[in-house]
């Protein structure tokens, strides 16, 4: 199975999925809900993006940047029952330079995810340093975004069958490009695995049109729903992947910390490098790094998964 089979619908962003409809005071609810083709689950990237978009609407002073998020996933949000994912918001924090907010999303009143979420007005300080980028692949050279693509009373013959149903009726949709995917069985041990991605130009356009996000806020929120599904399944690369002896992985938590907010910028190329350190006792640890196309670190993620298998499991370490 070559990366192409496994990103498959993440080639696709709806507006309508990083939409939410606010329904009382500190309160927001889902639009439409994305289950990827290799999962029966809602995709946690996009309930990663949703809780950062929650917090954010409730912190009244645009100078405060978002700086972390602490995200536990606690059960699988379902896109296939009809009932959205609930946001509350409690503010935990409010100070001059920092402010706190606590996210608590729950469906059909299940606890689905608990989140911290921290921001800070930036200020200038004396030390700086950053690990550099890995020169390990060469940026794509600039060409023409992929146009994007209407579908029409859910149905584009153009679109993967999974996109076509998960996404909201009469909705546009962004393509994301990647280049560099590696065919999974190249990659060995625990070397870390680089690729770029980028919201393609037209695409981009469609997603400022079509949400309520303010656009520098909506690159945040983009950059938010990217980052899980290739960071969770770095721990699986160093043994054999695709294996039919696997039978659970789900993600347990996410966090990402944001260098540098204000430079993040998804309509252009941005290099993703991801690695797992280490797994054991049913449990891995992946972690990544996202550079902006001049080398500036924009992001660091960490996740920690849960990974079951059968006894006919076989590992390649």
């Amino acid at each position: 199975m070559s990366l192409q089979d496994v990103i498959g619908g993440f080639k696709y962003l709806a507006a309508c999925a990083l939409q939410l409809e606010r329904v009382g005071e500190g309160a927001f609810r889902s639009v439409s809900l994305w289950t990827p083709s290799a999962s029966k689950v809602a995709y946690g990237g996009q309930l990663v993006a949703h809780s950062a978009e929650a917090a954010y609407r409730t912190v009244d002073d645009p100078t405060m940047e978002i700086i972390s998020l602490q995200l536990k996933f606690l059960s699988a949000g379902k896109s296939d029952c009809g009932s959205p994912v609930v946001y509350t918001v409690k503010s935990l924090h409010n100070s001059r330079s920092f402010c706190s907010r606590m996210v608590l999303a729950e469906q059909e009143e299940r606890n689905i995810l608990s989140a911290l979420v921290s921001f800070h007005r930036r200020e200038r300080g004396c030390f700086e340093h950053q690990i550099c980028q890995p020169r390990r692949l060469t940026k794509p050279a600039p060409a023409e975004g992929a146009p994007y693509s209407r579908l029409k009373d859910g149905r584009c013959l153009a679109l993967p069958k999974q996109v076509r149903e998960a996404v909201c009726r009469e909705a546009e949709v962004a393509s994301v490009g990647y280049a560099n995917l590696m065919n999974l069985t190249t990659i060995h041990g625990t070397e870390p695995w680089d690729w770029w991605l980028r919201v393609e130009p037209e695409g981009w356009a469609l997603l400022q049109k079509d949400t309520d996000i303010p656009e520098r806020r909506l690159h945040i929120i983009v950059a938010c729903w990217l980052s899980d599904f290739a960071v969770a399944i770095a721990s699986l690369f160093p043994h054999t992947f695709p294996n039919s002896g696997l039978r659970q992985f789900v993600s347990l938590d996410h966090t990402i910390y944001f260098h540098h907010p204000d430079r993040i910028r998804v309509e252009e190329w941005f290099l993703y490098e991801v690695f797992s350190p280490w797994a054991a006792q049913g449990r891995g640890l992946s972690e990544g790094r996202i550079y902006g196309p001049d080398g500036t670190l924009w992001m660091s993620t960490v996740q920690q998964t849960l990974m079951r298998t059968g006894n006919d499991y076989k590992s390649r370490l």
